[in-house]
């Protein structure tokens, strides 16, 4: 079913400025300590968020009511054609994709020509708004149900969809094999016995990041994002085996489609 409607002009857009700070190691989120390398101070470097509304009088020509044509911004021409390797059927495993996906990643892996193969977008929507989001994440494990990824389940923007809509999909994109491989199924979170035993063996102050950190959530200043992560390592700093959240664990993406593309 196809309905057609009219956009409607927002009377102002939303901006998310994200910044990231060098100054010391380690991984963040939007606002705290995230699933990252271990870092070596209390100050890390974190993703901070800062929400600016912009009015549409300062969009200048982005006229969203008019049928015409919008002026051009960017024009990306072809760069290049995309002839790396072949696909064949006797290069897959019908019976199995997640043994070919096992294959492919362990090729690009070792291949030396991508950096970070378990980087990959999640996409999620939620419902009834039908909205989609997208964002990268890091692939844990793949087992014989699916694909894992951690995450917090009480704050970010994918809880809040995966609670109205259990569907995700999943996007590798290995560029300089010209590879990609798409992912669609259903979620379920892994148990918190599963979520525990993958946190125990995470640096110490990952560990700490998972309670310190609300995802998503937008941040005030530098100084609040400091005293959330004083306060964690204070409350553990007499705890040597460190709970798992009660918010925060394992996602499992359990495939019902899987395409393998090359080129």
């Amino acid at each position: 079913m196809k309905v057609k409607g009219k956009f409607v002009r927002p009377e102002r857009l939303r901006v998310n400025f994200f910044f990231r700070d060098r100054q010391t190691s380690g991984a963040q989120y939007s606002r705290g300590l995230s699933q990252g390398e271990p870092r070596g101070s209390v100050m890390a470097r974190r993703w901070m968020t800062l929400q600016r509304y912009v009015s549409p009088a300062l969009m200048g020509s982005r006229d969203l009511s008019s049928s015409a044509a919008p002026p051009t911004l960017i024009t990306v021409p072809d760069r290049t054609q995309y002839t790396k390797g072949s696909l064949n059927l006797d290069q897959l495993d019908p019976s199995d994709p997640i043994k070919t996906f096992t294959q492919w990643f362990d090729y690009a892996r070792t291949s030396g020509l991508v950096s970070s193969p378990e980087a990959v977008t999640l996409s999620t929507a939620h419902l009834p708004s039908g909205r989609v989001s997208s964002r990268t994440v890091l692939m844990k494990k793949v087992d014989s149900r699916g694909f894992v990824i951690y995450s917090n389940f009480q704050t970010s923007k994918k809880s809040r969809d995966l609670a109205t809509n259990p569907r995700a999909a999943l996007n590798f994109w290995w560029e300089h094999l010209e590879r990609q491989v798409r992912v669609e199924g259903t979620t379920e979170r892994l148990t918190v016995e599963e979520s525990q035993e993958y946190a125990s063996v995470r640096p110490r102050d990952s560990q700490l990041g998972a309670w310190a950190s609300p995802q998503s959530s937008v941040i005030n200043d530098r100084e609040e994002l400091d005293e959330l992560v004083r306060a964690v390592h204070e409350k553990f700093s007499q705890t040597t085996n460190i709970p798992v959240p009660p918010f925060w664990g394992g996602l499992r993406i359990v495939p019902d489609s899987i395409e393998f593309w090359q080129g």
